[in-house]
């Protein structure tokens, strides 16, 4: 019995042990985040649409790599 509370015992502190908070570094950094802009975004969700089908081989997957090459000057896509 006692070796059952003693387990118990551990298995208690294991857990409230694991439970507290790590503290984390917290970094100071600024990002330039632009403005934005809905019409904008309107416009180029509508051309995207436009492309119709996107499979691979359609004609609009094809468009849509310029879309891409678009979407990387704003630093969205790696």
């Amino acid at each position: 019995m006692s070796q059952t509370k003693l387990c118990l015992f551990f298995m208690l502190c294991l857990c409230l042990y694991s439970c507290k908070p790590e503290k984390k570094a917290q970094l100071d950094i600024q990002v330039n985040v632009p403005k934005f802009n809905e019409q904008n975004a309107y416009d180029f969700i509508a051309k995207q649409v436009s492309f119709g089908p996107r499979y691979v081989g359609a004609e609009g997957h094809g468009k849509c790599k310029a879309c891409k090459s678009r979407i990387k000057n704003y630093k969205a896509v790696r």
